[in-house]
């Protein structure tokens, strides 16, 4: 039986539809809009070069048990829902475990913004300063007077009603653009009640807690990203020797992220730390060595990319992230590749989608620096096979993806090159 997801006639989970290739085995794949099971996926099993072996839908729960040749690779598509209208596609390929369950965490579901109320905030005065940036998580405003009213989103709220507050009053010196200078910040916590907060900010600060960084024969660009009760509430840029920290905000945790340009790409790390750390220091061996070869395309149709073996660099796995742009008659679409391989690959083949998905999907054409190849390294695993087993996580829509768990007190090591004509 065939049955209609969104604008696509597919085959019904469990059912195959028609391949030239023999099913010689098969793999249960449970997807997830990031930690939420996403139902109705398409998950395509299909050989190394990417002919099908067989196309199915998951199911409520988000599983689907999907036919393999011996090769046996997988690829799946989010949204769930898939119709001609959505603006952006995901599909992330893996070769399948030989047993156990394939998790792959695809983008998230962003709830339709709303307004949800006001917040009324008060301080002390700081004559100096020209405006105030009010971050309350998720969104930054800017006002030139104190007291003023705000108004605070859904996604300003974490996991109860309480709003995080962070005002920093500046003034700009000279320069084109101008540079903004600190004059003070205070920070705080209201609760919303009936839609309505109100919050007399705190006395304003310019110190802080000073965490010390040490760089030992590296000179890396690093920055910061602040959790607060669950949001990405702030990304600062850090400068040796010490980064600050802000006072009354309740930090959960704190990603570090260090970055070095190599030619044609960088190589980066990312740090996660509970709450805030103490110190910071990065050396040679924190990050991977630069990646010693070059991503191209090979042929359009399928979409096939391939590079020279490039030489150990100690990592978990190879990354393929590649997009492109169709203007569909619907409206234009964003489909964004995500293949994952052991680092010895050479090349990669986007799957070779029939009908309806083929003219939803498949490059017509493919702008170099929208290819990218990566290795990635966790020190949280060991190897593909246990890199495929935690699970992949292709959760943003359009940045490279972490690929790996988050770690939990460990870090993500990553070295990457652009594609070339």
């Amino acid at each position: 039986m065939r049955r209609r997801a969104g604008l696509l006639v597919l085959a019904a989970c469990g059912s195959s539809s028609p391949g030239p290739v023999e099913v010689t085995r098969r793999a249960i794949v449970v997807a997830y809009a990031g930690s939420e099971p996403e139902a109705e996926v398409v998950v395509l099993g299909h050989t190394r070069d990417g002919r099908v072996v067989e196309q199915v839908i998951a199911d409520e729960t988000g599983r689907a048990d999907v036919g393999l040749d011996d090769d046996g690779y997988v690829s799946v598509v989010f949204p769930g829902k898939l119709a001609a209208t959505a603006p952006q596609v995901t599909v992330v390929t893996v070769p399948a475990p030989l047993e156990g369950e394939l998790a792959v965490h695809g983008p998230p579901h962003s709830p339709v913004p709303s307004i949800v109320g006001a917040l009324r905030l008060s301080g002390s005065n700081l004559n100096v300063a020209d405006y105030f940036e009010v971050t309350l998580g998720c969104a930054t405003t800017r006002v030139t007077d104190l007291p003023a009213t705000i108004d605070v989103g859904s996604c300003n709220l974490g996991s109860d009603s309480r709003i995080d507050v962070l005002a920093r009053g500046y003034h700009d010196l000279g320069g084109d653009p101008p540079a903004p200078m600190l004059d003070g910040y205070a920070a705080g916590r209201a609760t919303l009640t009936n839609g309505a907060a109100t919050l007399n900010l705190p006395s304003w600060r310019t110190t802080g807690t000073m965490v010390p960084i040490t760089l030992d024969g590296v000179d890396p660009d690093l920055e910061w990203t602040f959790r607060v009760d669950g949001i990405e509430f702030l990304t600062e840029p850090l400068i040796a020797p010490a980064g600050r920290l802000y006072t009354n905000l309740d930090v959960d945790t704190t990603t570090v992220q260090g970055s070095l340009p190599i030619a044609g790409g960088a190589v980066l790390t990312t740090r996660e730390v509970m709450g805030t750390p103490t110190a910071i220091a990065f050396g040679a061996g924190d990050f991977l060595p630069p990646l010693d070869t070059n991503i191209a395309q090979k042929k359009l149709s399928p979409f096939t990319v391939e590079w020279a073996a490039a030489a150990e660099t100690g990592a978990d796995a190879a990354n393929v992230h590649a997009s492109w742009e169709l203007d569909t008659a619907a409206r234009p679409r964003r489909v964004i590749w995500e293949a994952v391989l052991p680092t010895d690959a050479t090349s990669a083949t986007f799957p070779a989608f029939e009908g309806e998905l083929a003219d939803l999907l498949s490059p017509i054409a493919v702008v170099p620096l929208d290819l990218v190849l990566r290795h990635v390294d966790s020190s949280e695993l060991d190897g593909f096979d246990a890199l495929v087993a935690a699970g992949l996580h292709a959760e943003d829509k359009q940045t490279l993806n972490r690929i790996v768990p988050r770690a939990t007190e460990g870090q993500i090591r990553t070295s990457y090159v652009f594609g070339r004509e």
